[in-house]
């Protein structure tokens, strides 16, 4: 296969798409080396920073709220949402029929 019928660049390097996904890959390292420090994966930060965005006035969100506002699977986040219920991070909640979760005041 000639390498003109996969792409309209001369090579890699002048491919935005594969520049990014470099760029992407290193910034990605250094994020998931400066969270294990703290004990957290990158799913369990970008959940936890969204939640204490979406309750910063003291609302529940729900676990499909959440998931929602991140544009993550419902599964995957339940099953973040449970390792950080877990490690004290969060606390879950009945409200109204619905999964809620929220930061407890303690943090």
């Amino acid at each position: 296969m000639k390498w003109e019928k996969i792409t309209q660049f001369e090579g890699p390097e002048q491919s935005p798409g594969f520049l990014l996904w470099q760029v992407s890959t290193q910034w990605r390292r250094q994020v998931e080396a400066a969270l294990a420090a703290l004990g957290l994966t990158h799913p369990q930060f970008v959940l936890l920073a969204s939640l204490g965005w979406l309750t910063r006035n003291q609302a529940d969100v729900t676990q499909v709220e959440l998931a929602r506002y991140c544009k993550t699977d419902i599964n995957m986040t339940s099953q973040v949402l449970r390792s950080l219920e877990q490690k004290g991070h969060i606390e879950k909640t009945t409200a109204s029929r619905k999964r809620a979760v929220k930061i407890p005041h303690s943090h």
